[in-house]
């Protein structure tokens, strides 16, 4: 198969609108003879079952909270990207206990590194261990920067902007 794709959104024209609109955006084309149709499904990331929960595409001023729960001892990875300016974060992820109410993790300029794009572009990827139980994962957002509404450039993965959780899988 063939693959083309364009850099530009179809929101965020840097320029003027394609001749032929239908095609924005990325085409698969068979290489030679007909495409077989139903080898291409449109992508979904909540099919990831390893997924445990998750909050991206977190636009300005927004809070949002998703609860879980871990049957067992569970290795997680956390992966989070926010923004972080004047060693503090400005929009950023934390998992609370639900019974406790207390902060277990905290995503923290300290253990964050560059996420690629501006340099307030912070991620977090690192492994957690939680004890089973009840969880609620929660990110906030302050009054700009966050996705769709870059006010400098984005970072490399501006889909993930907020926070996923997966379930580490044994190698």
């Amino acid at each position: 198969m063939c693959l083309a794709s364009s850099r530009h959104s179809s929101h965020l024209r840097s320029s003027s609108a394609p001749s032929d609109g239908r095609h924005w955006g990325v085409t698969l084309l068979a290489a030679s003879g007909s495409l077989d149709r139903s080898a291409i499904a449109a992508y979904d990331p909540k099919k990831d079952a390893s997924i445990i929960a998750e909050i991206t595409a977190v636009r300005d001023d927004d809070r949002e909270e998703k609860r879980f729960r871990l049957d067992r001892a569970t290795e997680i990875r956390v992966y989070a990207l926010g923004e972080g300016t004047g060693r503090s974060m400005d929009d950023f992820g934390w998992i609370e206990d639900a019974k406790a109410r207390k902060t277990v993790w905290e995503m923290t300029y300290r253990s964050t590194d560059h996420a690629g794009g501006a340099s307030k572009n912070r991620r977090f990827d690192g492994t957690i261990t939680l004890a089973a139980g009840e969880y609620i994962l929660k990110y906030e957002t302050d009054g700009s920067h966050s996705f769709g509404d870059w006010n400098a450039d984005p970072p490399d993965d501006p889909e993930a902007w907020g926070i996923t959780l997966f379930r580490k899988i044994p190698r």
